[in-house]
């Protein structure tokens, strides 16, 4: 891909990425959730809005600020059973990496002809991590743990 034309999927890539972040962000969830916003105390309507928890929030006001968790465990200990939210982020990198690989080209006399051989392409991969975990017993956060970066 020529340079002008891998620029151009990054611009198409990253709006893309925008549009679809903005949809999902909290203000999209408020809008989807006035009623249930409208009764959360002005300071929760504050964190909430900024996309953070605190503990004792109940599990509305969690989603409303984080959105669907990426994950759902059930952990269990004598002192009883606890939900616990996970959210997932993905690093994404690339890199030129050689492949194995046969094509076809023409050559100097518009013959067309099959080569084997290395070819350089960009190669683009992601990663998962777990950036937050999200502790309840019965409606109420509990613990929440974040990924220290």
């Amino acid at each position: 891909m020529k340079n002008g034309a891998r620029g151009l999927a990054n611009v198409v890539f990253l709006a893309a990425a925008v549009a679809a972040a903005g949809c999902a962000g909290p203000a999209w969830r408020i809008r989807r959730n006035r009623d249930m916003f409208a009764a959360f105390p002005p300071e929760v309507q504050a964190n909430v809005r900024a996309g953070r928890i605190e503990l004792g929030y109940t599990r509305d006001m969690v989603f409303i600020a984080l959105g669907r968790p990426h994950r759902v465990y059930e952990r269990v200990t004598r002192e009883g059973v606890t939900d616990v939210w996970t959210y997932s982020g993905t690093r994404y990198a690339t890199r030129y990496a050689p492949v194995d690989a046969s094509y076809w080209y023409l050559d100097r006399h518009g013959d067309v002809r099959l080569s084997y051989g290395w070819s350089w392409v960009d190669a683009g991969y992601g990663s998962e991590y777990q950036s937050m975990r999200v502790e309840f017993a019965t409606d109420a956060v509990t613990a929440i743990e974040s990924l220290r970066r």
